[in-house]
């Protein structure tokens, strides 16, 4: 069925009145192979003009300049910015223009080294790519883009021995911008808040699996309890958050099993991470998420497994109660998952 079609059908049934919509013109459509492809050339092309120029730039405009290096950045960017901007401008000039932003973000990266704090440099490059967050017009920037500012805020915190912040900041981030996603894609934001909402709710995986163990802890100045306690508390809001259209009973009952769950996992920040990370994800109805935020809970359980200072004997009788946990979880579920489906299927049969 066309439009024309359509509209007609809808004209007969009086929900529609008037000539139907002019059809803009679709682009053909570009396999995925072919996408690939363009990609290579756009990031092949990129390294052989950068290459073939960034020779005379940093000898004539550079040297041992780091205004100089920033001017050449700053110019990169925009080089990069006007090929966005370029109507039909296709994968292989989105890969170059993402190549030569990201030669321009390193030649900033370099001048911002005449600063003498190193948490300087680091907060100076989070507000760097939460600039090119809002300016870059291409969704694969404004993704990498926040991975870097999460990145470059870690490093910044992290110098700051404050880096326990940085998992519950990606956590309220996570459920804030997703909880309110009916609003921006109505308002037709899609494209720029999309990005970076997906960006941070990879972070808050990464962080979980790789960034709440023990050996980074030490390094990076992260105390347990704290992050245990700002990500228990994004964790209950989470839950407040997506359980506000249940009953006053079953709202109630949730919010138990959420408190208990953040007790249970007190020892274990990486645990609410990935339970946050999890909720939002199921809410969405993205199994692709859901996946990814169960590899990255069995990622951290493995490390948390290992790093764990107790015999194998306690190792093995903590991983029998789990298990059993579970076992008696899934047969909760499957009993009361029958009455539900028949409840269902008698409204259907009502109806």
């Amino acid at each position: 069925m066309n439009i024309t079609q359509l509209w007609q059908r809808l004209s007969d049934e009086v929900l529609v009145s008037g000539d139907a919509p002019a059809v803009p013109p679709r682009e053909p459509h570009i396999p995925w192979i072919g996408r690939i492809m363009m990609a290579v050339l756009g990031w092949f092309a990129g390294i052989l003009l950068l290459s073939s120029t960034g020779a005379f730039f940093f000898l004539v405009l550079v040297g041992d300049s780091k205004p100089g290096a920033a001017l050449v950045g700053v110019l990169l960017l925009v080089g990069a910015w006007l090929m966005y901007r370029m109507q039909k401008a296709g994968e292989f000039f989105a890969q170059l223009a993402f190549a030569v932003s990201i030669a321009g973000q390193v030649s900033l990266a370099w001048a911002l080294t005449s600063l003498e704090s190193f948490g300087g440099i680091a907060i100076a490059l989070f507000a760097l790519q939460c600039a090119l967050v809002v300016v870059m017009p291409n969704r694969q920037h404004r993704f990498v883009s926040t991975l870097f500012a999460w990145a470059a805020l870690g490093v910044f915190l992290g110098e700051r021995r404050v880096a326990t912040a940085l998992p519950a900041l990606m956590a309220l981030a996570t459920v804030l911008l997703w909880r309110s996603e009916p609003t921006w894609v109505c308002a037709g934001r899609d494209e720029s808040i999309r990005p970076p909402a997906q960006a941070t709710w990879l972070s808050l995986l990464i962080a979980c699996a790789f960034g709440l163990n023990a050996s980074l802890s030490s390094t990076f100045g992260l105390a347990v309890w704290q992050a245990s306690a700002a990500l228990a508390a994004i964790w209950v809001f989470a839950v407040f958050l997506y359980t506000e259209h249940l009953a006053a009973v079953k709202r109630i009952v949730v919010m138990i099993a959420a408190l208990l769950l953040a007790a249970a996992c007190w020892k274990a920040p990486g645990l609410l991470a990935a339970a946050t990370a999890l909720l939002v994800a199921f809410a969405r109805g993205s199994r692709t998420s859901v996946a990814l935020a169960l590899v990255a809970t069995v990622a951290y359980l493995s490390a948390y497994y290992y790093q764990t200072e107790t015999t194998l004997l306690q190792k093995s009788i903590s991983l029998a109660i789990l298990a059993l946990g579970l076992w008696i979880a899934a047969a909760l579920l499957h009993v009361f998952h029958k009455p539900f489906a028949s409840s269902k299927s008698n409204d259907g049969d009502a109806a």
